[in-house]
């Protein structure tokens, strides 16, 4: 294999000449297959081909969801001046909440010891970890101020937690130091030009292209790894940097900090585009007089849960009868939490809630503060989607409103059928759920409404698999999920059916893990739901012929459009106002982007930003900390940077991790003869190890493991990619110019193979876990 970082001077000269595509090496956050979308929350689940590793691998590790609420209470203080803004930090919780699956991080113990940790990392940075007694009354006012009920409080769990706060400032906890550079080979598509990354204990940050900025992202490293490695079959190089733990927990915080500052703004961004969108839909509605009817453009304003039991296009329509039918278990289930609900707040306790709540959300005023600052706050569209939501959710219960029909299933299997200890736990766990609804009522978390509705739905398929001693789930899959088609399917069918089978294996082996720990039934519950989910897909796609793939997620959204339900006793000039006032700040906001976040092939792109950050990180202690400094003005190429980390930084070891293809053929050429391995492995038409998928450029040789016929390789690949192209100018009013667009792409990849430098080595992007 040929030295990446020792290229002649020819290579060098064709590589420039297929421009910034190649040189830019950065990846595009919205491309097919990638890992990107993970920075939509601040834990970075991530929402794509490789979201379900990253989801297996929090649900067994027991301490995520404390360290992921840790991190958020660390970086929210530091770029707050305070918890002054309540219902910001609250919502942040519930994000990083329902990531892992939970539903009432209220009424979990590790919530409030994550944010003890917190507290004590955020002011041991500033006394040397020491136990501080002024850290008390800093507890309390947490838990007082957040975590209270409205009417009875639990004096005695507040005194345990603060004592359990306290305790946790007293102590000192070890931080191993891990930090690891990572390059990627170039690649057609996604980061052609390679990739570079830094991986700080189990995360990965990297900075993406994304619609002309440059953004920084951050994901669970297996995930990385994996999506890299094997679906985009890319080898990985990575360096391992000897550092401090000093250094490791400073680099950690500031990549952290820098993540959530970014996703402030972009959040800040983005409510006052939401928040333009509700005012202009009850402007309209005003206007009008007359409940307004959903248009596309209104499709961002959405009710996350309120798709269990409400349907889009059939709203207040008779649900049709199906083998998930659970009217009689919502009239069951709503009949006893009003009862119960009756009995303790009193016979007219929902009715004055709804009341109450109808009043607000008609008297609710947008602010007109300056909005044209970094930090976050609680928007209008926010607060006015939450108390809907809420207000909607007490309606369902006291309707006796069952599920939609298409939010829940059943997958009715002999070797799934609920046995005896099935129904007694479950019974267990809809006893707890029904606590949790009760407490939501007066819960002060924002997002209550949210927490309700997948509270309720899951007590009614909770008492439907009961009564029908078969497991009853909530769909949770993504409503943007990618599809595959037949065709897809087929390209890997020998795969597809084991990962089909591994699947069914996998929910069968949930469901009897699931008795396995008392303590840890919600956590598990969830495992199963989200394995149920996944074969579900599988059952759809023998009728469909379309496959949802991988596209779970630990908490079922199930989101509807607002318009049908808005209501305001805002006047037309009001309206009018905010509108034009969270226009101002919008474009002031888009304004200061731009000037400080603009991609730049050489001076900002994922290469020059991430050293950049890593020197801020050790506040310009470079030799120090890490054992020499990396020139971002000379060294922007990703090959060219980590041949810097490698002869610049403390670095104890270097691995080279090959791509999913090459360890086949290794594999290969031990079992078999090698002259046949290689004539039948060489291009595409004979290959055992490739199919061609639409993801690719048309080619007919690899040439990754080719180095003498490269450029005679090379020569084929162009004419293959060109004929894409002139395919592509006759199917244009077909395909919308993609194989022109595809064709050109690939005869970019192609070029550098005439100077001995491969790019393309094809990928896999849809599944080899099963064969991994």
């Amino acid at each position: 294999m040929i030295n990446f970082g020792r290229l002649t001077n020819i290579g060098l000269f064709s590589l420039c000449l297929s421009g910034a595509f190649w040189l830019s090496g950065c990846s595009i956050s919205d491309s097919v297959g990638s890992i990107s979308r993970s920075s939509e929350s601040f834990s970075d689940s991530s929402k794509s081909s490789s979201k379900s590793s990253e989801s297996d691998s929090k649900k067994s590790d027991n301490n995520a969801y404390e360290n992921e609420v840790k991190d958020y209470t660390i970086t929210y203080l530091r770029t707050n001046s305070g918890l002054s803004e309540r219902n910001s930090f609250m919502k942040g919780i519930s994000d990083v909440a329902s990531q892992n699956g939970i539903v009432d991080w209220e009424a979990n113990p590790k919530t409030y010891r994550a944010i003890g940790k917190g507290l004590k990392r955020q002011k041991s940075r500033a006394r040397n970890t020491r136990c501080i007694k002024g850290n008390l009354p800093t507890a309390i006012t947490v838990k007082w101020m957040i975590f209270k009920k409205a009417t009875k409080i639990n004096y005695r769990k507040i005194a345990v937690v603060a004592t359990l706060v306290v305790f946790l400032f007293c102590i000192n906890n070890a931080h191993a130091a891990v930090f690891h550079v990572i390059y990627i080979d170039a690649g057609e598509g996604n980061s052609s030009g390679g990739h570079l990354a830094v991986q700080l204990g189990e995360n990965v940050f990297h900075y993406q292209y994304e619609n002309g900025m440059i953004r920084l992202f951050k994901n669970p490293a297996n995930a990385f790894i994996e999506d890299y490695q094997y679906r985009q079959n890319r080898g990985l190089h990575i360096a391992d940097i000897n550092i401090s733990d000093e250094t490791s927990e400073q680099l950690t915080d500031y990549f952290n900090l820098r993540l959530f500052s970014q996703k402030q703004y972009l959040k800040k961004l983005q409510s006052l585009q939401q928040d333009q969108l509700l005012l202009k839909a009850l402007l309209n509605q005003n206007s009008s007089g007359q409940r307004i009817v959903s248009s596309a453009e209104d499709d961002s304003l959405q009710i996350a849960g309120a798709g269990l039991f409400f349907n889009d296009l059939e709203f207040d329509r008779p649900k049709p009868a199906d083998e998930c039918d659970t009217l009689r278990s919502s009239t069951q289930i709503s009949n006893t939490l009003k009862r119960q609900i009756s009995i303790d707040k009193g016979k007219t306790f929902l009715i004055d809630k709804i009341t109450a709540l109808r009043k607000d959300i008609n008297q609710l005023s947008p602010s007109l503060e300056n909005l044209d600052i970094a930090s976050y706050q609680y928007a209008f569209s926010e607060h006015y989607g939450d108390l809907l939501t809420g207000f909607l959710a007490l309606n369902v219960l006291q309707d006796d409103q069952p599920l939609a029909v298409n939010a829940c299933f059943q997958i009715v299997d002999p070797t799934l059928r609920m046995n005896d200890l099935d129904i007694q736990n479950a019974e267990r766990y809809k006893t707890e759920l029904f606590r949790t609804a009760q407490s939501l009522l007066d819960s002060k978390r924002p997002d209550w409404g949210y927490a309700l509705f997948v509270t309720v739905a899951r007590l009614i398929v909770m008492d439907h698999s009961i009564q029908t001693r078969q497991w009853t789930f909530l769909f949770d899959n993504e409503t943007n999920s990618k599809e595959l088609t037949k065709e897809q399917i087929a390209l890997y069918a020998e795969r597809m059916f084991t990962q089909r089978r591994t699947d069914l294996e996998h929910l069968q082996h949930k469901a009897k893990e699931i008795n396995d720990n008392a303590g840890n039934y919600e956590r598990r519950y969830v495992e199963l739901e989200i394995a149920a989910n996944r074969y579900q897909h599988w059952l759809e796609s023998d009728e469909t012929g379309l496959l949802k793939f991988r596209s779970e997620q630990p908490l079922p959204i199930q989101s509807i459009s607002s318009t049908r339900f808005l209501i305001t006793g805002l006047t037309v000039d009001q309206l009018k106002i905010a509108i034009e006032h969270r226009k101002s700040a919008e474009e002031s906001l888009l304004k200061n982007d731009i000037e400080k976040n603009t991609y730049n092939l050489v001076t900002k792109n994922c290469v020059s930003a991430l050293f950049k950050l890593i020197d801020e990180a050790v506040d310009g202690q470079w030799k120090e900390r890490l054992g020499g400094y990396i020139d971002t003005e000379i060294n922007f190429v990703p090959f060219q940077a980590f041949e810097s980390v490698e002869s610049t930084y403390n670095v104890t070891k270097s691995t080279y991790l090959p791509a999913y293809r090459q360890q086949q053929l290794a594999r290969l050429y031990a079992h078999e003869d090698e002259s046949k391995v290689y004539l039948r492995e060489s291009n595409i038409f004979s290959s055992s190890l490739y199919k061609y998928n639409a993801d690719d450029a048309w080619f007919v040789f690899f040439t990754d493991d080719q180095i003498l016929p490269r450029p005679l390789f090379g020569v084929f690949n162009i004419a293959a990619a060109t004929s894409q192209s002139l395919f592509g100018l006759f199917n244009l009013p077909f395909d919308g110019g993609k194989n022109i667009k595809t064709g050109l792409r690939g005869i970019l990849a192609s070029f550098p193979e005439l100077a001995f430098f491969n790019i393309r080595k094809g990928s896999y992007p849809y599944s080899i876990e099963a064969v991994n």
